[in-house]
């Protein structure tokens, strides 16, 4: 059990590098999210690994779907945490896909440990860019189109790196994105700020589209381990400008079209989050369920 998990930086990365699989196994974003309340705790079991979080000493969370293992050990060392974590604590979080979730469930059936009913349900809309239309053709496409053209017409608009802009700029559209969201959304606001200041250390791409010459959205994210497909992690606008969010997803889009990768990942929502992103035709969307376990005695 890892501790300091800034100390064996080098032990995740390799580990990640190794067997890492799923969207959100990135040792940067894991950092990022240790934010207040959250500390960060990497379970080694040989050259694998998990990526977890205790929340104010009183839950273990596994962080996301942090199994880094082989296909076919994923579940025994996810079990072997969960057992490890129940001694000491009364319930322990997960978030998992579909498959994983139902694999553990009849894991762990003739087992002390009682799996609780799904919290929540995130969609994640999956575009394969093989097919995905990056010229916007078509009456699908019109009203994108029709916004796209508006807004262009109005502004002068460009699409420039993140990386570009003071901290200050950047934390400026965090800030109107945080006043315009949900207070269940507002949450991430703090490790939005932390990708800011870090320059988006592990993050293969962040840009911003440009009106008038304010930078006014934010969209980073980076290629999923051991794959040719990429993660689309942050999605960031300030609201001034009617459609400003969904150009600044069609654009990102289109860009990674040209990047050459084979799908793009759009990340993780609940059904109201889920309804805009399916504005942009994902070929399929997947599921995760975030639930608990506990002790049945």
């Amino acid at each position: 059990m890892i501790s300091n998990t800034i100390a064996a930086k080098d032990t995740i990365l390799k580990c990640i590098a190794e067997h890492g699989w799923n969207p959100e196994n990135n040792y940067y974003y894991y950092q990022n999210k240790e934010v207040r309340g959250m500390k960060n705790v990497f379970l080694k079991f040989n050259d694998m690994g998990i990526l977890t979080q205790v929340h104010n000493d009183k839950t273990w969370h596994l962080f996301a779907n942090g199994i880094l293992a082989p296909s076919e050990k994923r579940i025994g060392i996810l079990t072997e945490f969960i057992s490890h974590a129940l001694k000491k604590y009364k319930r322990v979080k997960l978030e998992l896909t579909d498959e994983l979730r139902k694999e553990l469930i009849r894991k762990l059936k003739n087992s002390p440990y009682k799996v609780m009913a799904a919290n929540y349900i995130l969609y994640w809309p999956v575009f394969n860019m093989k097919k995905w239309d990056d010229k916007l053709e078509g009456g699908d496409w019109k009203k994108l189109r029709n916004l796209r053209n508006k807004l262009h017409k109005e502004h002068r608009v460009e699409v420039k790196p993140s990386t570009e802009f003071s901290k200050e700029e950047l934390k400026n559209i965090v800030e109107e994105w945080r006043k315009s969201r949900p207070s269940k959304e507002r949450s991430e606001f703090e490790q939005y700020l932390k990708w800011i200041d870090s320059g988006f250390m592990g993050c293969d791409c962040a840009r911003s589209v440009v009106i008038d010459g304010e930078p006014c959205t934010i969209t980073a994210g980076w290629k999923i381990p051991n794959s040719n497909n990429y993660y689309s992690a942050i999605g960031l606008c300030n609201y001034k400008y009617e459609g400003l969010n969904e150009v600044a997803n069609a654009d990102d889009l289109i860009f990674l079209k040209s990047q050459g990768y084979d799908y793009v990942d759009f990340g993780g929502g609940e059904k109201p989050l889920t309804a805009f992103k399916m504005k942009f035709k994902p070929e399929s969307v997947y599921e995760t369920a975030v639930f608990s376990i506990v002790n049945k005695a």
